[in-house]
């Protein structure tokens, strides 16, 4: 019979890694794969985990097995304090799911992975240098983030669909050396999007279950957050109307988002000529401006052209034509799943990094969760692939 080995490893350490990633002892008991009661005895010291037990700890509470080692536990892994505006109709705020969690620190890790290889090519990353007070009027917030993000009407006009306006976006936020990650197996009841402020490359989590049209709203108004120098986790809606003072940043935020997607001149100039039905041209100045048609329709609400009846009214309709339509999923290729969700500037700094030596393709395997025989593909998808 083979002797199983045990592992010596500190008990306050154990539960200090279980907390980190919000696990409730019940739920991390049925993660390992043992009973709460065994799990609650290695918490306090008695008992100890295998060998493989204690990888499986480490696999699921995403840290290094060595620190179960250490006497106490390591100070350089924590979750970024973070404003949670996740609240539904019905529900109330909540602290970070597991996954949320996991994800949270997913983007402050490879931030700092980004830092030390553009710090390898000896690249001088751009400050951070927006800041704006909520008592900003919608208006000039609106118009200020089209100049930072050089959005410009002639472009937007071009890019006709959802998807072209959520990577022409992105990237423009990402020319700022921010960060926008993407998220996928998170439902967008969980989250929509997150922001953590740094005044050196702060990050945008997106979630990628959400449709472009949603996405790129979110992008937008996780991006007023940092311009507000804020870290946050959301529920970010076209739609959401609900008057809470606890979440009147979250509803300014709203308002600039879509107020800078839809700007106020040429929404006029698109309600004066275009014609057809409501719900005709709610489609067509959707395609135009490359967002929703919820967000269309807020904007008619915003700008006093219907009441609030009117909205219900139409928002109603607009939904009633989701019903038949279904969601097309697919297979996506490792290399570009990987592109899509940590950003092509992480993936230039990795192929960069590892062209000029400072890596290796271990490296790159290990950083990336890539096989070495993806590399190749990565090279060709960060010039040739959108998100």
């Amino acid at each position: 019979m083979t002797k199983i080995i045990k592992a010596k490893v500190t008990p306050a350490v154990l539960s200090w890694a279980r907390d980190l990633c919000h696990l409730s002892l019940d739920a991390a008991a049925n993660k390992i794969g043992i009973s709460e009661t065994k799990l609650v005895d290695w918490e306090k010291g008695n008992g100890l985990p295998s060998v493989n037990q204690a990888r499986i700890l480490a696999n699921i509470y995403k840290v290094p097995l060595i620190s179960f080692w250490l006497d106490t536990p390591p100070s350089d892994i924590k979750v970024p304090r973070i404003r949670d505006f996740r609240k539904l109709p019905g529900n109330t705020p909540k602290d970070l799911s597991y996954n949320l969690t996991i994800g949270v620190r997913d983007a402050t890790n490879k931030r700092e992975l980004a830092l030390e290889l553009a710090l390898n090519l000896k690249r001088q990353i751009k400050s951070f240098a927006y800041s704006f007070q909520t008592s900003t009027s919608i208006a000039k917030l609106s118009e200020e983030i089209r100049n930072i993000l050089n959005i410009h009407w002639n472009e937007q006009k071009e890019w006709k669909e959802p998807r072209i306006a959520f990577n022409a976006i992105k990237e423009k936020i990402e020319a700022l050396d921010a960060l926008v990650l993407q998220y996928s197996k998170i439902d967008v009841s969980e989250f929509r999007g997150f922001s953590i402020y740094f005044k050196i490359m702060p990050i945008i989590g997106i979630n990628r279950a959400d449709s472009y049209a949603a996405r790129t709203f979110s992008l937008i108004h996780e991006f007023v957050h940092l311009l507000f120098g804020e870290s946050s986790v959301s529920n970010a809606s076209e739609i959401d109307r609900t008057f809470d003072p606890n979440r009147k940043i979250e509803q300014i935020c709203n308002e600039v988002a879509g107020a800078t997607l839809v700007p106020l001149v040429e929404f006029r100039d698109a309600l004066e000529n275009i014609g057809g039905s409501a719900q005709e041209k709610i489609t067509a100045i959707s395609k135009l401006f490359g967002v929703s048609r919820e967000t269309v329709a807020m904007r008619l609400f915003q700008t006093n052209k219907i009441s609030s009846d009117r909205l219900n009214t139409l928002l109603s309709e607009i939904r009633s034509t989701y019903k038949s339509q279904k969601k097309v999923g697919g297979f996506v290729p490792p290399y570009q799943d990987f592109v899509s969700k940590a950003g092509k500037p992480v993936a230039r700094l990795l192929v960069e990094n590892l062209s000029k030596g400072h890596i290796t393709e271990n490296d790159f395997s290990a950083y990336s969760g890539l096989k070495i025989k993806h590399i190749d593909k990565v090279k060709s998808a960060i010039s040739n692939l959108g998100d």
